[in-house]
């Protein structure tokens, strides 16, 4: 692996208009169809890792590395605006770069892989992390990507298994939409039957509450996949674009 130091000053960004399927780490494909309505926004995903510890030295219990991806510029984006720093490292790693950033105004950072159209990074909340920390965050992982989404296995020692993968995408005029895969999601359906859609889905309200705040959110069910839709933060709760987004829905897929 070799390395090199110092500011990188600029990154590449996002342009252009969203596949209408993804790939997610593990290899499903997710795509949603919904005439009428604006799917051109990027894919974004999230995924965990998990190793059980009998396999090295430390206590038992299982050991976890959480990731999210997006497009290319979504780590500029996070930089700035959210751990408010800047870029100090890259280093050549799996067929990319592994590019580190700094907040300038406390210990956190930011890390990820960069490839031509994604990346996969993760946030350092802790304070007194070094670049050798950031790489062993992304031992044993190889990375390849393609215009559909960024594939990541494991193939270190011990062992891992990929779990907790989950999809989403902003929709104009209705909020986000949240993919998980049919069998990771029906624990968070309600027992009772939902209202059915014209494509044969069924819809529940559900009320999560977050802290001291709650929020409204639509989940739809459709054969292979849960799709919670909910407002952007920051935005009012209004329900009817959310329902006429989830009438208009002909299928949501989870395959793989």
């Amino acid at each position: 692996m070799g390395e090199a130091h110092g500011v990188v000053t600029e990154r590449r960004k996002w342009t252009g208009t969203a596949l209408p399927r993804y790939r997610t780490a593990g290899g499903a494909i997710v795509s949603i169809e919904a005439p009428g309505f604006d799917l051109s926004q990027p894919w974004f995903s999230e995924f965990r890792l998990r190793a059980e510890r009998p396999y090295v030295q430390g206590p038992s219990g299982p050991l976890h590395r959480a990731f999210q991806v997006g497009p290319l510029g979504t780590m500029a984006n996070h930089a700035h605006h959210v751990i408010k720093g800047q870029f100090t490292d890259v280093l050549s790693f799996s067929g990319g770069s592994v590019l580190v950033a700094r907040s300038d105004v406390d210990g956190r950072g930011l890390a990820g892989w960069q490839g031509r159209w994604h990346e996969v990074y993760l946030f350092q909340n802790s304070s007194g992390w070094s670049v050798s920390d950031v790489l062993r965050q992304f031992q044993g992982l190889e990375i390849s990507d393609e215009p559909m989404g960024a594939s990541v296995k494991s193939v270190g020692i011990p062992p891992e298994t990929m779990y907790g993968e989950r999809v989403h995408k902003q929709v104009p005029g209705v909020g986000v939409i949240s993919i998980v895969s049919g069998a990771d999601g029906v624990t968070l359906l309600p027992s009772w039957a939902g209202a059915r859609t014209p494509s044969g889905g069924e819809v529940w309200r559900k009320h999560v509450r977050a802290d001291e705040t709650g929020r409204t959110v639509l989940m739809h069910a459709s054969r292979s996949a849960i799709t919670a839709v909910y407002a952007e933060p920051g935005e009012k709760e209004i329900e009817t674009p959310r329902l006429a987004f989830l009438d208009a829905v002909v299928d949501v897929q989870w395959n793989g």
